[in-house]
């Protein structure tokens, strides 16, 4: 009673309500569920699965399908990382019971295994999980489908691949979902390993369309694909077949509706035209389905169609009040108000501010909450929202931020509240517990997220920039309590962790400042102000260095001086640091065959015997936009030099969206397009910038901001040159080691 409450609530009425006609046995009923699966219609599967087990409830395959399909209906795809989930939770409670109870069942085993596989905080469990079926039945396509596709969520590409051709030949059947899974693989494998097993990716899903030409995800998925390759016109055709097979699967119209709106032949109102009735025919077939509702007006949202979203969100809230969808519509409501207001994009910020703080008191007051995680950043949004009000009490401030903290499952807030809390000089006591909490808090979220991160060197990148954050506010609360002591800990802590942060420079000024160490101050501003410059908005550190200065003197004259002088040291010092940066065991830079934004493709040998810089950047990155001027300054110091080569990458972007900021701006620095390139290259981080030496080897690699672009990669691009120079003096290298491992 309790499952079947829950996926009522979930689905949005009586689970016998298939709205389908019943099938007339159980072998047909079993079909209709996993084809519903396998076309990525996962509401309805789940569903219709409910319906037909209400006749053949002893079917533990029928079971299996049923809970597979209500595990892959959580609110969004990328929810899985933080938030749990009722139908993720109602799945492995009913795959649990049945594995239980049938050991030795192939389908329980199966099932067991992929309701863990798509469960937040179970989802480890999966990869063992997984080899139960095999060892129950070896060469059932179902129990190797499955081994592959949890190997394949956690990223374990190269294995998913040996599996399906060490299974393929002794399967009972030539099962074309097994390619999907293999072809698949090949195409996330890329990233890690390169972009030559793209075409066997896709010429992998091609022969499963050849085997099963009514296959929806291998159609999917090379859509998908082919999309992130430009290739808009041939994933158009086959995201269209996709959508023609399975008319019901939100994911598949997602697509198609991206594809509508990146074609280059259609105009704006064509566009929103043909988005608008598909929308409309998906709504008539899933419109029961509040899930689907959902998600279809976010996206409806994002493609400008604001109003049929509206529309949208508004027949989740009156029919299906009492779900757990309406507390994620409600959500994206608050989230759309906050960020326009954050943004600046509404012109009365009171009267929005206040809108949005009734809207979340309303949801906190909700007499029932389904998503714990949704109050905890109803708790967080209104901290945020309400600290910049001096008429709010530092009471409700520590309500909300006690709240936020008891509830909040995703990013931790905890450096957040304390230092707000703190600012208002109240409940410091409290404010110092949650600031220290923190520690504990960032590490069990990375841990707990640690399947989601491609790399762990991502994860414990991800971690150490948490962790700066969290001493960074440690350090604020103990300086607000008169702890001066824990505050100077605290800092060198954060420090250690990420030096290169304005706002970490800036607090290690204050501890200074208060120890009385003025010169350590002062050289804490300056060097947070140096990267402030790169930012807009307040400039902190300046106005620290510029108060602490008219303290000292009196007024601001002679502050120009004073300030090269600083400048100067720190200069001796950066330099020093750049050459510490050096890689001590330099890699040889990967094969690069890329097109030129202007036409062509790179030469094979342009790149041979000479000093190259490569700079990865885009245009939707706010860090590269801010140094592109420099860059500019780079390309023509080193225009004419034939022993430079100066060329950037630039990734994610659409050309089109490139040629016209470049001719915006007056740019014309090189740019290659990439092509998967910069992720099988293991670049993560934007912009992030490669100094090779003249026998091809990545000697210096930089990644984020620095105020001085020019100067600091002009003492790289130097110090490789003097390299050279004394190489070539000494009798340079010969041609064997300079062209080992060497590619074009």
């Amino acid at each position: 009673e309790e499952y079947t409450w829950r996926v009522e609530a979930l689905l949005g009425g009586p689970v016998a309500d298939a709205g389908e006609a019943e099938p007339v046995n159980l072998e047909s009923a079993i079909t209709q569920v996993r084809s519903l699966y396998f076309g990525r219609d996962f509401h309805h599967a789940a569903a219709v699965g409910d319906a037909a087990l209400e006749h053949w409830p002893e079917s533990s395959e029928l079971v299996a399908w049923t809970v597979a399909a209500l595990s892959r209906t959580r609110p969004t795809p990328a929810a899985q990382a933080i938030y749990s989930s009722a139908s993720a939770d109602a799945a492995l409670e009913r795959a649990e019971a049945l594995a239980k109870a049938r050991p030795d069942d192939v389908w329980g085993a199966i099932a067991f295994a992929h309701a863990l596989t798509y469960h937040t905080d179970r989802r480890g469990e999966a990869l063992t999980a997984s080899l139960r079926p095999l060892e129950l039945a070896p060469t059932l396509p179902e129990a190797v489908w499955l081994r592959g596709l949890v190997l394949d969520e956690h990223r374990r590409y190269e294995e998913v691949i040996s599996l399906i051709e060490e299974k393929w030949p002794i399967v009972d059947r030539q099962w074309a979902e097994l390619l999907t899974v293999q072809g698949n693989a090949h195409l996330a494998w890329r990233s890690v390993k390169g972009p030559e097993l793209r075409a066997r990716g896709l010429d992998i899903l091609a022969q499963a369309r050849e085997l099963d030409s009514e296959n929806v995800n291998a159609h999917y998925l090379a859509g998908d694909a082919l999309l992130w390759d430009r290739r808009g016109d041939e994933a158009a055709n086959l995201v269209a077949r996709a959508a023609a097979l399975s008319p019901g699967a939100l994911d598949v119209a997602s697509l198609h509706w991206r594809l509508i709106q990146a074609s280059p032949s259609l105009d704006s109102a064509h566009k929103q035209a043909l988005i608008r009735a598909s929308a409309n025919e998906l709504v008539a077939q899933r419109g029961q389905y509040p899930s689907i509702l959902r998600r279809i007006a976010r996206d409806l949202g994002w493609m400008g169609l604001p109003a049929e979203a509206a529309a949208l969100q508004d027949r989740v809230l009156a029919e299906f009040a009492n779900t757990e969808e309406a507390e994620w519509v409600l959500s994206d409501q608050w989230e759309e108000l906050s960020r326009r207001s954050y943004f600046g994009q509404v012109e009365d910020t009171l009267a929005h501010r206040a809108e949005l703080s009734t809207m979340l008191w309303s949801f906190i007051e909700r007499s029932h909450h389904y998503q714990p995680a949704l109050l905890g950043n109803a708790y967080r949004t209104l901290f945020i929202n309400e600290e910049r009000d001096a008429t709010v009490s530092s009471d409700t401030l520590l309500f909300l931020a006690r709240g936020a903290v008891e509830h909040g499952r995703g990013w931790p807030i905890h450096s957040s509240v304390a230092t707000g809390l703190a600012e208002r000089g109240a409940h410091l006591t409290v404010a110092r517990e949650i600031a220290r909490d923190g520690i504990d808090a960032v590490e069990e979220f990375v841990a707990r997220q640690i399947d989601f991160y491609p790399t762990p060197g991502i994860a414990a990148d991800v971690l150490n920039r948490a962790l700066t954050s969290v001493y960074n506010a440690i350090s604020y609360v103990e300086l607000k309590a008169g702890d001066l002591v824990a505050a100077r800990e605290a800092t060198n802590q954060a420090l250690a962790l990420k030096s290169e942060s304005s706002e970490v420079q800036l607090q290690a000024g204050a501890v200074a400042e208060a120890e009385g160490d003025w010169e350590s101050a002062e050289f804490h501003y300056a060097s947070g102000e140096r990267l402030e410059r790169l930012s807009p908005g307040d400039k902190p550190n300046r106005q620290a260095l510029e108060r602490m200065y008219t303290a000292r003197h009196g007024s601001m004259e002679g502050y120009e001086v004073f300030v090269a002088g600083i400048e100067e040291r720190h200069r001796a010092r950066r330099r020093q640091q750049v050459a510490d940066s050096r890689i001590a065991e330099p890699e040889v830079l990967p094969a690069i065959d890329l097109e030129w934004l202007t036409g062509g493709r790179i030469g094979a040998n342009e790149l041979e015997d000479r000093i190259v810089v490569i700079n990865f950047w885009g245009v939707w990155c706010s860090p590269c936009v801010a140094e592109a001027p420099q860059i500019q300054q780079l390309h023509e110091k080193y225009r004419d030099d034939p022993g430079v080569v100066f060329l950037t990458v630039d990734v994610y972007d659409d050309p089109d969206d490139v040629r016209t900021w470049m001719a915006e701006n007056k740019y014309d620095f090189p740019v290659l397009l990439d092509d998967h390139f910069a992720a099988s290259a293991g670049v993560r981080s934007y912009p992030t910038t490669w100094f090779v030496d003249r026998n091809g080897r990545i000697v210096f690699s930089y990644s984020g901001e620095t105020a001085e672009v020019f100067e600091e990669f002009v003492w790289r691009i130097e110090m490789l040159q003097a390299e050279a120079a004394v190489t070539a003096e000494g009798g340079g290298v010969s041609d064997s080691s300079r062209n080992e491992g060497r590619t074009p």
